[in-house]
């Protein structure tokens, strides 16, 4: 009867320790397919800001082929310009639209890496610094899409041009 008890508690310890092996096998894949999703997204996300800019410069190739053939052909170009002007603008909306967005995910991939480098001095100094942290690293990402949104994209590709060069990262806590 003895040798049955000590076989049963054998027995359950294999089957709780086949468990957490399963479970934290689990874990890992799904973590692997949190992380796959992730950059999947962010590599269409980033596929978008290239098409974008892409579209912009197919957009500057037909207004200078547009332009020398009416040049060409001696007519006024003030409709080609102001037709092109239009479209500049809206596509110029577009991008800057877009570089908020981005300027947003990266505020706050900025402020959970601030608050969890900060957390990570431990202690009651790590529960002060870790929100502290992210906070500052909020208000320099907000900053920044604050500095993207006062850009002027009526002038055409210049303001989306001038927002695409202001991605300054949020700063980022280190512990240590």
């Amino acid at each position: 009867l003895q040798l049955k008890e000590e076989l049963d508690i054998k027995y359950d310890k294999l089957r709780e320790d086949a468990i957490d092996a399963a479970d934290a096998k689990q874990k890992q894949k799904d973590k692997e397919l949190a992380d796959y999703k992730e950059d999947l997204a962010m590599k269409a996300f980033q596929a978008v800001g290239s098409h974008l800019d892409a579209s912009m410069d197919e957009l500057e190739g037909n207004y200078s082929k547009e332009k020398r053939l009416a040049e060409a052909n001696g007519e006024d170009t003030t409709a080609i310009d102001e037709k092109f002007e239009a479209k500049r603008k809206v596509l110029a909306q577009k991008q800057k639209d877009f570089k908020v967005a981005e300027a947003l995910i990266t505020t706050y991939q900025m402020a959970s890496l601030a608050y969890k480098s900060g957390i990570e001095a431990g202690g009651p100094a790590g529960m002060v610094l870790g929100p502290i942290a992210a906070a500052v690293a909020l208000a320099a990402g907000l900053a920044n899409v604050r500095s993207i949104l006062a850009q002027d994209v009526g002038a055409g590709a210049g303001g989306a041009a001038a927002a695409a060069t202001s991605g300054t990262p949020a700063p980022e806590m280190m512990s240590g």
